[in-house]
């Protein structure tokens, strides 16, 4: 005979989320860990969204403000030429309505420079220096621009500073426009020694002088054209050495004087400088330079040379010019 069950019990645990905090506190815990951690997550990815959208229009703004600094530059060259051309109206044009023209007439503007006629009819335009002025906004930028007005020969130059500004239309189908804010010019003692070309034409010189063939070549650039010689577009560095020393008589001269500095324009210019030692008849060797790149106003490179024994004639008409100068005075 099957003896009945006794006492018997069947226990059932409830889910996990019905537990109470003295059963299961820690699995609970780990729950709200879990969600704060992905709150936390999706806060930092909202920010990292946020933030490349502004790093993006950051550097939009940038590449914008870059190309605008090369046409400023263009801008001050186009302004100079105007002054050399005696187109003052269009130059006084060029000018903002509001921070210029509401304080100085096309009369006063026009004056500030008659005033220089004898040098800036013989002068080439140099940019010199180009900073950036602090700006509300990278949309509207202003730059310093500094352009010495350079002839030739001479002890004198004129230096031109222009403040200009970025005009932006509400319309967005139309570009950005540049105006000048202001402008200062004056008369300035000249060293033409002193200036980046000739610098680095007698560095250049010092070089051939010394018989550093090697430290010579390699800083000239690949347009030289030594004189009427024609030669490949790179010339080698044997061929450099044996033009040199077919001419060794000449480079074997100390500097003695920068003669003149034609520039051609801002970026070429040729350098003539007087060699040669007390003894003897100095002579002229003739650099072709040229700027090392549209971001350097310091750095230039020698890309032709000519030995001119002749062009001695150039220098006694240098001279002549000086004294006629010195008589009228």
């Amino acid at each position: 005979m099957q003896k009945p069950v006794r006492d018997l019990q069947m226990n059932f645990e409830p889910p996990s989320d019905f537990v109470g905090e003295s059963q299961s506190g820690g699995r609970r815990w780990l729950k709200w860990v879990g969600i704060g951690c992905a709150g936390i997550s999706l806060i930092i990815a909202l920010i990292m969204v946020f933030g490349g959208f502004k790093m993006v229009s950051c550097c939009s703004d940038m590449v914008e403000t870059g190309k605008l600094t090369i046409v400023a530059e263009g801008f001050a060259q186009e302004f100079a030429r105007s002054i050399q051309n005696k187109e003052f109206e269009s130059a006084y044009a060029m000018t903002s309505v509001e921070q210029f023209q509401s304080s100085k007439t096309l009369e006063q503007f026009t004056v500030q420079f008659t005033q220089h006629e004898d040098l800036l009819a013989r002068s080439m335009p140099v940019v010199s220096g180009f900073e950036s002025l602090p700006s509300a906004s990278l949309k509207e930028p202003q730059w310093k621009v500094t352009m010495r007005m350079l002839p030739p020969d001479g002890g004198e130059m004129l230096v031109m500073i222009l403040k200009i500004g970025t005009v932006v239309s509400d319309d967005k189908n139309v570009d950005s426009k540049l105006e000048l804010l202001d402008v200062q010019i004056d008369r300035r003692t000249r060293d033409i020694a002193a200036e980046a070309p000739a610098v680095a034409a007698i560095e250049f010189h010092d070089l051939l002088r010394l018989g550093d063939y090697e430290g010579a070549y390699k800083r000239f650039g690949e347009d030289f054209l030594p004189g009427e010689t024609e030669v490949p577009d790179k010339m080698s560095e044997e061929s450099f050495k044996t033009f040199i020393k077919e001419n060794e008589a000449v480079f074997t001269l100390p500097v003695m004087q920068v003669v003149r500095i034609g520039y051609e324009d801002g970026n070429q210019a040729r350098v003539d400088l007087l060699v040669g030692r007390p003894e003897q008849k100095p002579v002229v060797v003739q650099y072709q330079m040229s700027r090392l790149s549209a971001q350097s106003y310091v750095g230039w490179k020698v890309v032709g040379i000519t030995p001119a024994p002749e062009a001695y004639e150039v220098v006694e008409d240098i001279e002549a010019e000086d004294a006629d100068i010195e008589a009228q005075e």
